[in-house]
């Protein structure tokens, strides 16, 4: 006997009942409770919250070498049952199905009300798990189907076997039969020792030896395929007897799947009428929760209008501003380049004296340098050493001179060059000027579409249940959703963060939750269903910075509402952001 203890465990203490009864039908067991209390309550928290909280106590129940684990809460049910059955080894029994069955059987009207948390209810627990019973039993009875038909096939293909095997051994008997007869009729055979003895010499002897070993042989060859043919005739019966039982067994159980499947859909239709009247207050809930966000997109709109408009005035004003003071500055310049101008002119009209006054230099001791040399050679011809010496030295002062003033000359033309390209540069510098100091030519880029597909995602960590558009309702038939954003489920005190640097535009309250805007030039970023927020209106804030607490929605799971707006055009935030 396994004395080891069951694990019961429950959000508090409601769960005693499950307990009494436990001990009331299984008196002889050990039993280990597990209160969670201090999480309490259950139907306001998020599956993924759920999940750890019951992963925790199964670990404290598995320590305490518990043989079995019973759930004895719905809403855990609802949201762990099939999470710890993958990942635990031990037996793990859940309250939603047995109570549901109970409840068809003891109900007289067909009516059951289901008292349930708020998670327990929404996410369909009691439907769902009916639906997955259904499932796999239609699925169970189509595979016994299938094992029917190929007992059927094995029991035909076995009846061909033996009808084969019998025509083949009825021939085989035939042929034996033949065999006996000839051999009887035949004496000399049947008598072996006079058979052999008869012989005329030793060959035939030994010939007829060797006839009657491979005919003793042959006689043999067939008994024993006779008696393999009866051993395989028999055999085959046998397979096709225990195909037959095979196939009246599967039948018997097929009659008792198709009486749980119509019992289970009997069950899925009592628990669909008290579902859909449930379905229809959270329907209504939707549709208001649709409506408020309606109201909030059109304060959104006007929000954003009125920021274009205020940065289009903001705009306008800057760029009057900006050609004024461009005009002014255009003056200004007008003014410098004439004070340039006129100072270059002067500075060109004494370049231009300089230069003249070089060259005039420049041919006069050139002359000089001439008549020096005419000298030197008049001296040489007649025959005057001492004329010739005094021309020669003064050949080379004249020709020094004519250097230095030629030197000169060359100086004063690069110098009036300078001067011209110094007044043109100068004018340009002016206008450059001008231009900075009027703010215009400068351009400014938008960072926040440049880090399109790279902008931080809104939460730490968070699982998109909804994408941006037109979309139908994942749960209710015929309600369509549209998401100017997305939807982001989160764990309880998850905070939102800005996603890019920018200003708060504005902070609203909307239906018991607060709505943050940030601008980001022409962009604007949306963080919605905040129960608090850490920001106020006109603040700059950074990428990261935290906006709020994300808030509950109306169907009891923490989400975030994340919506991008490129001036007043909603667009897919996913491929804005980087998770």
């Amino acid at each position: 006997m396994d004395n080891r203890p069951i694990g019961i465990f429950d959000s508090g203490v409601g769960a005693f009942s499950v307990l009494n009864k436990l001990v009331e039908v299984m008196p002889n067991e050990n039993y280990i409770y597990f209160g969670d209390s201090g999480h309490n309550p259950y139907g306001q928290k998020t599956a993924e919250e759920l999940q750890k909280l019951c992963s925790c106590i199964v670990d404290f129940l598995t320590r305490k070498e518990v043989k079995a684990i019973v759930i004895a809460c719905n809403t855990a049910t609802v949201a762990a049952l099939d999470y710890l059955q993958e990942r635990y080894y031990l037996p793990i029994i859940g309250v939603i199905n047995p109570g549901a069955k109970e409840a068809l059987r003891l109900t007289k009207n067909n009516k059951i009300g289901v008292c349930s948390t708020v998670f327990t209810a929404k996410t369909h627990g009691y439907l769902n798990d009916i639906n997955k019973k259904i499932a796999l039993r239609e699925k169970v009875y189509g595979n016994t189907q299938k094992e029917k038909r190929f007992i059927e096939d094995d029991i035909y293909l076995r009846q061909l076997e033996i009808n084969k095997y019998n025509r083949e051994l009825k021939v085989l008997r035939k042929n034996y039969a033949e065999i006996l007869v000839k051999a009887y009729k035949n004496k000399g055979v049947q008598n072996k020792v006079t058979f052999i003895l008869s012989s005329q010499d030793l060959g035939q002897a030994l010939r007829r030896v060797q006839y009657l070993k491979q005919y003793g042989e042959y006689q043999d060859k067939k008994a024993a395929e006779i008696s393999d043919k009866a051993k395989k005739i028999k055999s085959t019966i046998a397979l096709r007897e225990k195909s037959k039982k095979d196939k009246e067994n599967l039948l018997l159980k097929q009659a008792k799947d198709l009486e749980v499947i119509a019992q289970e859909r009997k069950e899925k239709e009592i628990l669909l009428e008290d579902f859909r009247k449930n379905e229809a207050k959270l329907v209504a809930e939707l549709k208001q929760k649709q409506a408020e966000s309606k109201r909030l997109e059109g304060e959104i709109r006007k929000i954003i209008a009125e920021e274009i408009r205020i940065a289009k005035a903001k705009e306008e004003a800057e760029r009057k501003a900006r050609e004024e003071k461009l005009r002014l500055a255009r003056i200004e310049a007008e003014k410098e380049k004439a004070r340039i101008e006129e100072a270059n002119r002067r500075a060109r009209e004494e370049a231009e004296r300089a230069k003249r006054k070089a060259e005039e230099e420049e041919r006069r001791l050139a002359e000089i340098a001439r008549k020096k040399a005419e000298e030197e050679r008049k001296a040489i011809e007649a025959n005057n050493e001492a004329k010739r010496i005094a021309a020669e030295k003064a050949k080379m002062e004249a020709a020094e001179k004519a250097k230095i003033a030629a030197s000169k000359a060359e100086a004063a033309r690069v110098n009036a060059e300078a001067v011209a390209k110094k007044t043109e540069s100068e004018k340009k510098a002016v206008d450059e000027r001008a231009m900075a100091s009027a703010g215009a030519g400068s351009s400014s880029s938008n960072s926040f579409a440049e880090n399109r597909g790279r902008l931080s995602f809104p939460v730490q960590r968070g699982r998109v249940t909804q994408r941006f558009g037109r979309q139908p309702h994942p749960v209710y038939k015929g309600v369509v959703i549209e998401n100017n954003g997305i939807k982001i489920a989160v764990d309880a005190g998850t905070k939102a963060r800005s996603v890019f640097a920018g200003v708060v535009v504005n902070v609203l309250a909307s239906g018991g939750s607060k709505t943050v805007m940030v601008k980001h030039g022409n962009y604007f970023t949306i963080y919605s269903n905040l129960s608090s927020t850490y920001v106020s209106k006109n603040q700059t804030i950074s990428a990261g910075t935290n906006i709020g607490e994300v808030g509950l929605d109306f169907d009891g799971t923490y989400t975030l509402d994340f919506q991008i707006w490129n001036q007043t055009n909603p667009v897919d935030p996913l491929s804005w952001v980087t998770s």
